[in-house]
């Protein structure tokens, strides 16, 4: 017997996603540090402008955490960690203030560099 998929649903149009992300950070249920909420902006706008595949977290430490061009995730540790509070963050904001929102911003995801 084979499994079949089930289709995955549309998208939101991006300017939906773009305002449900405005709505999160203007909440004060959504607890998140200037430097986590730049984390998400740029997750969510990388997102949006298609992307997502180069999302890493080289990228992540230069661009949102002011690191240098010699970044080492192996050494610096700030990306992952982030990234696990910011997805604490969401999960807490769904099931509080954000628990009827028809759009969830789910999913925080990098691609190691290779080293």
């Amino acid at each position: 017997m084979t499994k079949t998929r089930k289709p995955k649903p549309p998208s939101p149009p991006d300017e939906k996603i773009s305002h449900q992300l405005q709505r999160m950070l203007d909440s004060p249920d959504f607890n998140a540090t200037p430097q986590q909420t730049a984390f998400l902006k740029f997750v969510v706008n990388q997102t949006l402008a298609g992307k997502a595949r180069e999302i890493k977290d080289d990228t992540v430490a230069t661009e949102v955490f002011g690191r240098g061009p010699d970044f080492d995730h192996r050494i610096d540790p700030v990306v992952s960690i982030q990234a696990d509070i910011l997805r604490r963050a969401l999960a807490r904001y769904y099931l509080t203030a954000g628990k009827h929102d028809s759009i969830r911003i789910t999913k925080i995801q990098m691609t190691k560099q290779k080293s």
